[in-house]
């Protein structure tokens, strides 16, 4: 799957289409139930920024440091699932190739969504579904929509 659009677009469609998803359906206010979700998005956000503190080689084997691009990117893509009823707050991590890695891993341990943010191409997933193979499915999209419907299933 090849995107047709890059880092400017995932960024302006979560900030115009994603906030549009907001549950309303959880029975609480909006104040209350934003107050619960936002508490981990400012400690996945703080983790994220500190990505920008790895030197060059992190890993000892040549990775790159984490993108600025990259950084910014997963911040706005964190904020928006937050205001989603169901999602968690993921892993923080980076990629070798210098771009921010987040995963969610269900209570269950069954399921596991990673995505890795690209500034130059989108954003890679990868969803594993140990009771549900033919669920399983990887790829690249622009469109962070996805990736809350595999966060949602």
């Amino acid at each position: 799957m090849s995107p047709t659009c890059v880092a400017d677009d995932i960024s302006a469609f979560s900030k115009s289409n994603l906030v549009e998803s907001i549950a309303m359906d959880t029975g609480e206010g909006l104040t209350e139930w934003w107050q619960k979700n936002s508490e981990w998005f400012r400690e996945c956000e703080k983790n994220i920024y500190k990505l920008q503190e790895l030197e060059p080689s992190w890993n000892s084997y040549g990775a790159k440091p984490v993108s600025v691009k990259s950084i910014q990117l997963s911040r706005d893509i964190i904020f928006e699932l937050s205001k989603m009823s169901g999602v968690n707050c993921p892993r923080i991590g980076a990629s070798p190739t210098g771009n921010v890695v987040l995963t969610w891993e269900w209570h269950d341990f069954t399921r596991e969504l990673e995505i890795e943010i690209d500034p130059a191409v989108g954003i890679r997933y990868s969803y594993t579904d140990e009771c549900s193979p033919e669920k399983e499915c990887e790829g690249e999209t622009v469109n962070p929509m996805d990736i809350r419907l595999i966060l949602t299933k």
